[in-house]
C-alpha cells in the first residue's frame, strides 16, 4: 500500500555532521601544527588527511545505512528494515491484529516545519498492567517506529484508517488506495 523511505533531508543533516566532523579533525590538528614545533613536522597536512579519510569513510557509511532504511505498509503488516551500521540489515514486522494505535510526532521543530516526522505503530505487547497502588504502563520494544517520514500525520491518519478497517471491516481493506505523499487536495 506505500513504501515508506526516510526523506533526503534525513541524509543531507547526516552528511553535514560527517562534513564538520572531518572540518573538527583538520582545524584540531591545525591548531596542535600552530602550538608545536616538532622537528618542522606538519601536522595540519596529516589532519587533513586524516580528515579526508574521516568524510570518505562517514560519507560511504551514512550512504550505506540511509539507502537501506525502508518500511512497507501493507494490507496484513506494516515491515521496517533498518541498518544499525553498514554491515548489517534488521527487519521488524507487526501484524495489524497485534497493533493497537499510530503515534506520530516531529523529533524537533526543524523537523515539523518541513513536515518530517516519526509515525510509531504501537503494539497490543506494549501497554502492560502491573498490579500494586498504581497501575504502570511498561514499555516493551516491540512498537515499530518509521523516521524520517514525509507527511508523518498523514501516514500515521493512513494507518489508523487501515487499523479501523481491519478491526471493523476486513474485506474491504484490499479496497484502500495507496498512501500518496502530496498536499491535502491533490492525491488521486
Amino acid at each position: 500500500m506505500y513504501v515508506v523511505r526516510p526523506h533526503r533531508m534525513a541524509l543531507m543533516v547526516s552528511l553535514l555532521k560527517v562534513f564538520l566532523a572531518g572540518l573538527a579533525v583538520w582545524v584540531g590538528f591545525v591548531i596542535i601544527n600552530t602550538q608545536v614545533d616538532f622537528l618542522n613536522f606538519n601536522f595540519g597536512v596529516i589532519g587533513f588527511l586524516l580528515a579526508l579519510v574521516v568524510v570518505v569513510v562517514g560519507w560511504l557509511a551514512v550512504n550505506s545505512v540511509y539507502s537501506k532504511r525502508v518500511g512497507y505498509i501493507t494490507d496484513r503488516r506494516v515491515v521496517k528494515f533498518e541498518a544499525p551500521n553498514f554491515l548489517e540489515t534488521r527487519s521488524r514486522s507487526l501484524n495489524w491484529q497485534d497493533a493497537v494505535k499510530a503515534k506520530t510526532y516531529p523529533p524537533n521543530f526543524l523537523w515539523r516545519l518541513f513536515d518530517l516526522g516519526t509515525v510509531s505503530v504501537h503494539a497490543h505487547s506494549t501497554m502492560a498492567t502491573v498490579d500494586d497502588a498504581k497501575t504502570k504502563n511498561v514499555i516493551s520494544d516491540d512498537d515499530i517506529d518509521l523516521t524520517d517520514v514525509y507527511y508523518y500525520q498523514d501516514l500515521g491518519n493512513y494507518i489508523d484508517k487501515i487499523l479501523f478497517t481491519y478491526k471493523r471491516e476486513p474485506e474491504k481493506l484490499t479496497d484502500l488506495k495507496p498512501f500518496v505523499t502530496k498536499p491535502s487536495g491533490q492525491r488521486d
